[in-house]
């Protein structure tokens, strides 16, 4: 497993690439799959304290600072973090940025926050657990826990643990030549582990690759009740428009690659 200080180290090299992929609009699953649904789930946000807990580039944090809402953002990358705030000097929206590890938020006042909103980043994060903690720790009571990250049912990213693929899609081969997905296959579910995601430019070259964590739906939302959480709502993504290639658009509309939570801190005092 890689260590911390390494993983940090990925996601510094991997920020030029991931900013520019934001920012240019070319991140096709963020616009057409995942946002949507972690923006609806979301709702309005006038007036609110927002905590965007591994905010990258703070794509999200200009959104919802744009929308009405008060918003602090924190991630572990330097590169990413002042990213976010040479954005932030550059066209002012009041937001507050932290270098932080979403595990260890002690510079974060707790129960500060009316909602912590996380964009597909906990299965990126060693300590899980610690930050769905964090989160419970920040968030006022009956405060909102937002999240959406890969599936850990049925993501298909290449999830590979001993040497094997784990999760790999089947296709089947059609009269005219072409050939189509036909279902997912998925081995070893309930082992945890850590894997290697490849990052690659739109000629298919490797720029840079971060480590990801397998672990089971059950694992998520038993850490959630731990905390004090309630899940009020499950959504799993499907796209809102035709943007994809064809074999990509086939297998998003089959089986879902992302899921969205939507976590209510309860409150002790009712």
């Amino acid at each position: 497993m890689a260590k911390h200080g390494d993983i940090r180290k990925q996601w510094n090299n991997l920020a030029d690439y991931y900013i520019s992929k934001v920012r240019d609009g070319t991140d096709l699953w963020r616009h057409f799959l995942n946002a949507p649904a972690f923006t609806k789930m979301i709702g309005d946000v006038q007036g609110l304290r927002m905590l965007d807990m591994a905010c990258g580039e703070g794509y999200f944090s200009r959104f919802y600072a744009k929308a009405g809402a008060l918003v602090t953002g924190i991630d572990f990358s330097e590169s990413q973090i002042a990213a976010a705030q040479e954005a932030e000097t550059r066209a002012p929206l009041g937001i507050q940025y932290h270098l932080a590890d979403a595990s260890k938020m002690g510079n974060i006042e707790s129960e500060s926050f009316d909602i912590v909103i996380s964009f597909m980043a906990l299965m990126d994060i060693e300590n899980y657990e610690g930050a769905i903690m964090q989160a419970a720790r920040v968030l006022k009571p009956d405060g909102r826990f937002v999240f959406i990250l890969i599936h850990p049912c049925f993501g298909w990213s290449r999830r590979g643990y001993d040497g094997e693929i784990l999760v790999r899609w089947e296709y089947r081969r059609l009269e005219d030549g072409s050939r189509e997905p036909h279902y997912l296959k998925i081995f070893e579910y309930f082992t945890n582990h850590s894997y290697k995601m490849r990052w690659k430019d739109d000629e298919g070259h490797e720029v840079a690759v971060t480590t990801m964590f397998h672990r089971t739906l059950t694992d998520y939302m038993k850490t959630l009740r731990k905390n004090g959480f309630l899940v009020s709502q499950i959504e799993e993504p499907r796209p809102v428009e035709a943007k994809f290639e064809p074999n990509d658009m086939s297998k998003l509309t089959k089986i879902p690659h992302t899921i969205c939570v939507e976590a209510l801190k309860l409150n002790p005092h009712v």
